[in-house]
């Protein structure tokens, strides 16, 4: 009798598809598929989205065969792939190994053309009435977009896409520019204006596949406000990891400045500020990329 009642009961031995982190992603991936006419599959095999080139060496093809992608957008009508994502860990930037299936799967991917990008907790974040990655897909379509129109000779060859350009009217009574910091920078120079600010800096550095952004603000009392970001590295049309991390750097510094305002703690004093400045100033990684009245 025993023996029959455990042959009655199941087992689940079931996965679920993705980790918490990554049903995140998949829902504002899921947002974008279907505002642009994408269907989205989940742990699609690389090989099934990468054709066979001959080139390829044992080590690619066995890879390719092997490797799977976390999340592949594709073209409901023409079943082409048009962007794969890749949620990475800790792990993808601290193991060795991971690293080099990594460059691997980016160089298989950028060899047939795919759109691969990269990103890590930091893109689901929220800031003003944007979710990071849906932000970044967002700004790629329009991207996408005046390229198309490039090349269809509706805008001139050499004019730059810039994507914080983008007048955004989705408040018809306070249409604004596109960006992920736009209230930080009306806050900025409300507070330039009040007389408390002595000069604003932004720096930014690429290091091991991570993209840092910081923006340092001196007051006229002597104390400092900063703020920073980091984010894994990509580059996909139409905007940058760049672009982003110095963004959300910029929004952080907004509400640093708010936070200030209302009689918090959150500057630094004289000596940590001239100390983070001297650090950057030694360290040849980091380049100063403009600000507000900058001394020197």
């Amino acid at each position: 009798m025993s023996h029959l009642v455990a042959s009655l009961v199941t087992v689940n031995r079931l996965k679920p598809l993705v980790n918490l982190q990554e049903a995140a992603v998949d829902r504002d991936l899921q947002r974008w598929a279907d505002s642009q006419g994408y269907r989205l599959t989940l742990k699609t095999r690389l090989r099934d989205v990468v054709d066979d080139d001959p080139s390829w060496t044992r080590r690619e093809r066995d890879f390719a065969f092997m490797a799977h992608l976390d999340f592949v957008a594709f073209d409901a009508e023409t079943l082409q792939p048009v962007l794969a994502v890749e949620y990475d860990g800790k792990q993808h930037l601290t193991d060795t190994r991971q690293r080099e299936r990594d460059a691997l799967k980016d160089r298989l991917c950028a060899g047939a053309g795919l759109t691969l990008l990269r990103i890590d907790s930091q893109f689901a974040r929220k800031e003003g009435r944007w979710r990071v990655l849906g932000y970044i897909l967002q700004m790629h379509e329009y991207g996408k977009a005046f390229a198309a129109a490039q090349q269809d000779g509706l805008i001139p060859a050499d004019e730059p896409f810039v994507h914080n350009s983008i007048i955004d009217t989705s408040d018809p009574e306070h249409p604004s520019f596109t960006g992920l910091d736009t209230a930080a920078i009306e806050r900025l120079h409300t507070f330039a204006a009040s007389g408390r600010m002595h000069w604003s800096g932004h720096w930014w550095r690429d290091t091991d596949g991570t993209t840092e952004a910081k923006c340092v603000l001196s007051l006229r009392n002597g104390q400092y406000l900063t703020s920073s970001c980091t984010l894994r590295s990509f580059a996909i049309e139409g905007i940058s990891s760049l672009a982003v991390a110095e963004e959300l750097a910029m929004a952080e510094l907004g509400w640093l400045i708010h936070r200030y305002e209302a009689d918090e703690p959150v500057a630094l004093n004289k000596t940590q500020g001239e100390q983070l400045l001297a650090g950057l100033e030694a360290d040849n990684e980091w380049h100063c990329s403009g600000g507000m009245n900058l001394p020197g």
